[in-house]
């Protein structure tokens, strides 16, 4: 295998904006944070979405109540989707006291199959209607946070005013260590094989799956879903897969120009930096994740951070 040319990879120049922070992002953060804790307040007025309802309900199909469709005194949010499809629509614009039938269909893909697809009847009272306003922001609100140093509003939007401008800082400085390693790989005459390719896409389709999984979604049934394949899934990440392959060729080949290494004794120590960190025996850890890996990721690590040392940044605003 030919040694990959890198180039120039010290006094990489770059120019990227960071963004300032606003009075406006301030105020929508404190926002967020009071809709975080609304204060349910009882209403006269027809329940509308975003309501919280105080109802009794039962089903009935065919003329006879089915097991499980009944309730009484149930908390329901409007909008919520807690019910089946057009439940919590049917309700909007009822009253207080006021019972309503709510003709519905249940879903084809029910869990109980003697009630999937099937037409019924809901009969629903209404006894309660909540709407939720945002918190009050004042001294109460603002201490019961327990920050330090911060007991009023105006302490508050300062607290989020300094938490802003660091996390502007950190977005600044991804985008700038993302702008030098795209130096890097344009630089580099790195041409990865097509099966170092297939690996890494591979490996972005692993980390999508683990993702969505995260959320409670599934990579197969959200593909079905939007008509999409994996074929062509494969096809939208190989771009970024392959870039990726190239800076890791070129990483590893100014590891080599800067004469770095990573020792056997260094791999173990990550090993055992991993076990403490997931819970795991290094036994185990070395069967999922191969030594040859640690090592190339700790000589990218260290090549990356030479690289970003020597740049020249140039932020705007």
């Amino acid at each position: 295998m030919m040694a990959v040319n890198v180039g120039k990879y010290k006094e990489i120049e770059v120019t990227v904006p960071k963004i300032p922070v606003t009075d406006e992002d301030v105020e929508n953060q404190l926002q967020q944070l009071l809709l975080q804790y609304p204060v349910k307040l009882e209403k006269n007025g027809p329940v509308s979405d975003g309501d919280v309802t105080t109802i009794d309900f039962e089903g009935f199909k065919d003329g006879a109540a089915f097991e499980g469709g009944k309730g009484e005194n149930f908390e329901l949010g409007i909008g919520s989707h807690s019910f089946i499809p057009g439940f919590e629509e049917q309700m909007i614009g009822m009253k207080k006291g006021e019972t309503r039938d709510l003709n519905l269909t249940f879903p084809e893909n029910y869990q109980a199959e003697d009630l999937a697809g099937a037409d019924v009847v809901f009969k629903v009272t209404v006894h309660q209607i909540f709407e939720n306003k945002p918190a009050e922001l004042n001294d109460e609100f603002v201490k019961a946070f327990e920050l330090p140093d911060v007991e009023t509003p105006d302490d508050l939007r300062e607290y989020f005013r300094q938490a802003l401008a660091e996390q502007a800082v950190q977005e600044a400085e991804a985008s700038a260590q993302t702008a030098v390693m795209e130096v890097i790989v344009n630089n580099s005459d790195a041409k990865p094989s097509e099966k170092d390719i297939e690996k890494a896409i591979d490996r972005q389709i692993t980390k999508i799956r683990m993702n969505l999984l995260q959320q409670g979604v599934s990579l197969d049934s959200l593909l079905e879903s939007q008509g999409g394949s994996m074929e062509e899934l494969r096809k939208q990440v190989r771009e970024v897969a392959e870039k990726q392959v190239r800076l890791d060729m070129a990483l590893l080949r100014i590891a080599e120009i800067e004469g770095y290494e990573c020792t056997d004794e260094m791999i173990e120590e990550q090993y055992q930096n991993m076990c403490i960190e997931h819970g795991m025996p290094v036994s185990v850890l070395k069967e999922r994740v191969p030594a040859e890996d640690l090592r190339k990721d700790f000589l990218h690590r260290r090549a990356a951070s030479l690289v970003m040392k020597h740049a020249i940044i140039h932020y705007t605003e």
